[in-house]
């Protein structure tokens, strides 16, 4: 069975929002897709870097947030960040 596991980055990007209780919900929306298919999210590759992101809605006073996230070479998910999605 696939991880998922939370970066140290992670852990600090949630206190900024306002601790896990915030983006718990959000992450309710998105987890079992990462768990059964990480690699049906959007991918962002460059030269430089490579990852994956998922984008929530709007749950009550949660905002929309943008998680960032790679897969390692055991097919695991690192969650790296999460950070408020400004165009909403």
């Amino acid at each position: 069975m696939r991880e998922i596991i939370f970066s140290e980055k992670l852990h600090e990007s949630v206190e900024e929002l306002g601790g896990f209780w915030v983006v718990d919900r959000a992450l309710d929306m998105i987890i079992d897709g990462l768990a059964l298919n990480p690699y049906g999210f959007h991918r962002f590759e460059n030269d430089f870097c490579s990852f994956r992101y998922a984008v929530t809605s709007r749950i009550g006073d949660v905002p929309p947030l943008v998680f960032v996230f790679s897969i390692d070479h055991k097919k695991n998910v690192v969650i790296e960040d999460v950070f408020r999605h400004e165009a909403y």
